[in-house]
């Protein structure tokens, strides 16, 4: 959890804290230029445009890890990171290429939560193109972070 900007505590959002994490000019070990900073990164959506865009949207994980002071100690969502680009290599490399930073996080804090582990479910995948024939590829995450009540 996290504390808002009036004292209340929050609930950790992972899907924005990846999202700071891929566009943070902090961060070391892939280039990823092609990812267009901030304006082609969305989180919980894929908008028309821009051609090139990456989205990260968190869906449904495992149970949260219990404990017996603290039912939810530890937190399991999955985040699926969804790349649109015009041709199908274009899309599978920027995808590859957030795999390798995003399995980079252990025992990190990111945007205030400490994340245990960010772990690939897999390769990058393509998913078919778009109503306007702009290929996609996607890559799922399973994410581990500390949320003490």
């Amino acid at each position: 959890m996290q504390e808002g900007s009036e004292g209340v505590l929050q609930m950790t959002d992972p899907d924005y804290d990846i999202a700071k994490f891929l566009i943070d000019p902090n961060i070391t070990g892939v280039d990823l230029p092609s990812t267009g900073g901030a304006k082609n990164l969305f989180v919980s959506e894929m908008p028309p445009d821009p051609d090139f865009a990456v989205s990260v949207i968190r869906y449904s994980g495992s149970p949260p890890t219990e404990t017996f002071g603290n039912p939810l100690l530890i937190r399991h969502p999955r985040v699926q990171v969804m790349v649109r680009h015009t041709t199908s290599k274009d899309a599978l490399t920027v995808a590859g290429d957030i795999v390798k930073l995003l399995c980079q996080v252990k025992d990190q804090v990111v945007n205030g939560t400490t994340y245990q582990r960010i772990k690939s479910q897999g390769e990058p995948f393509e998913i078919g193109p778009d109503s306007r024939n702009r290929q996609r590829a996607s890559v799922n995450f399973t994410v581990d972070y500390y949320d003490s009540v």
